[in-house]
């Protein structure tokens, strides 16, 4: 489930945010799942003002990611699809919030 939101979020975030003529709401949303996915490359992004994709790093990024949240499943007793959600929705609070500062990025 972690990896199948990262690479259809990735793909649709990217695809949306260097479409051209997307403004407003679609550039906020292309942005969000480009940052919700790929965070390493989010702030990047962030601070180089481009839009880069660091994704090696992004996978390093969810790979650790992914066993840390085993681990927490195990540790608080919940089934792994709950922990995941939650980290999904985290990503996403996480990507909006991105988001916001590279509205500006020239991609």
């Amino acid at each position: 489930m972690l990896a199948a939101f990262v690479v259809v979020a990735a793909t649709i975030g990217v695809s949306l945010a260097l479409r051209p003529g997307c403004d407003g709401i679609c550039e906020q949303v292309g942005f969000t799942l480009y940052a919700a996915a790929l965070p390493i490359s989010a702030v990047f992004a962030f601070f180089a003002g481009e839009l880069p994709l660091a994704w090696p790093l992004d996978v390093t990024f969810w790979v650790i990611v992914s066993f840390v949240l085993g681990r927490i499943a195990e540790r608080k007793h919940m089934s792994v699809g709950a922990v995941v959600v939650r980290a999904l929705v985290l990503a996403v609070v996480f990507g909006f919030s991105i988001a916001l500062f590279l509205e500006s990025v020239d991609a």
